[in-house]
């Protein structure tokens, strides 16, 4: 069974990314907004980005760094497989696409993308 991007990857992709890719996620319907069209994208963020016809401008930090913003946001959105134990009916997340695996929260913070961000709230705010 193939695992759509729970609604925690979803939120934590659009509260944390989205805002600096599109202005109108910052707001809760901006949110529901962001994950009916990602849903219609097949859960293709370049298809979705393309779609939603983005501005320079509202994509630049995601851009950045060889666009680390988007490749952190499609390592966090991909899909999994999921398994279930028949006897426990516990469920255990799979990824079975190794080319390209979906990041878990541990290696989604030391992702370059959040070095950088930190890096440069450090040194603008400290």
């Amino acid at each position: 069974m193939l695992a759509q991007p729970p609604i925690l990857g979803e939120t934590s992709s659009c509260c944390r990314l989205g805002p600096h890719a599109a202005v109108h996620c910052q707001a809760e319907n901006g949110l529901k907004a962001f994950n009916t069209a990602l849903k219609a994208s097949a859960f293709d963020l370049m298809s979705w980005r393309r779609k939603a016809n983005l501005s320079a401008r509202d994509t630049a930090i995601l851009d950045a760094d060889d666009g680390s913003g988007w490749e952190l946001a499609e390592a966090l959105l991909r899909p999994r497989e999921i398994e279930v134990d028949e006897e426990s009916g516990s469920v255990k997340f799979v990824n079975s696409n190794h080319e390209a695996i979906r990041l878990g929260v541990g290696l989604a913070l030391t992702h370059k993308f959040l070095k950088q961000v930190w890096r440069c709230h450090l040194a603008c705010c400290w």
